[in-house]
């Protein structure tokens, strides 16, 4: 069996052991379902390229849930500044109405 094939074993093994596990963890993180299902798919999928690269994964609980972190991370980093433009939005918008209601008195 060639390379290919075996990587494809091991990550579908992988997954099937800690795919549900990953997904919590990233879900945990986060709090959006169809985000933490595509993160959880990224995980292995960087797994996948680490193997096709001819590099070898010995610990692969600790290899994934570390992947799952840094691109769970790396999310949340790239969300930041879109969180940041809709507080600002909502509070100018909270505001104004605000100062709307009070020029009444």
């Amino acid at each position: 069996m060639d390379n290919h094939l075996l990587n494809q074993k091991l990550i579908n093994d992988w997954y099937d052991t800690y795919g549900r596990t990953i997904f919590k963890y990233v879900l945990n993180m986060i709090n959006d379902y169809q985000e933490a299902e595509d993160l959880m798919h990224d995980v292995f999928i960087k797994a996948f390229t680490y193997l096709e690269k001819g590099k070898v994964i010995d610990y692969p609980k600790t290899f994934l849930y570390k992947t799952a972190h840094n691109l769970t991370i790396d999310f949340i980093r790239k969300q930041a500044p879109i969180k940041v433009i809709k507080d600002f939005l909502f509070r100018k918008k909270a505001h104004s109405s605000l100062r709307s209601r009070i020029s009444y008195w």
